[in-house]
């Protein structure tokens, strides 16, 4: 399954907010307005200076987030299927949450 199509299961956007996608997430612009992506360069339009940037500055913004993703997935909640009560989850993913943000000094 595409990302895009896990994001438009799951309940919709906040229209307040931002998304930093990655390419994954192509046609998500369509459903919400505030969609930052990066910039693909096609065979006869090479990236501008400006579009490289951009996409460098997004991917630098976007790999703190990758990586906190996979500190999540070392507990394996997020990696495997939740065979347990639906009421346990949230209590369980809490507190592997405040594991990773009281290793990463917050």
């Amino acid at each position: 399954m595409h990302d895009i199509e896990v994001r438009r299961r799951a309940s919709p956007l906040p229209e307040n907010s931002h998304a930093y996608t990655d390419i994954g997430y192509q046609g998500l612009q369509e459903d919400h307005p505030a969609v930052e992506m990066p910039y693909k360069k096609s065979k006869n339009k090479p990236l501008t200076k400006d579009e490289c940037a951009y996409n460098q500055a997004l991917s630098r913004f976007r790999v703190r987030v990758e990586h906190a993703i996979a500190k999540l997935k070392v507990f394996r909640l997020l990696a495997e299927r939740y065979r347990y009560p639906r009421a346990a989850y949230g209590i369980k993913i809490s507190i592997v949450a405040g594991i990773v943000n009281l290793a990463a000094g917050f």
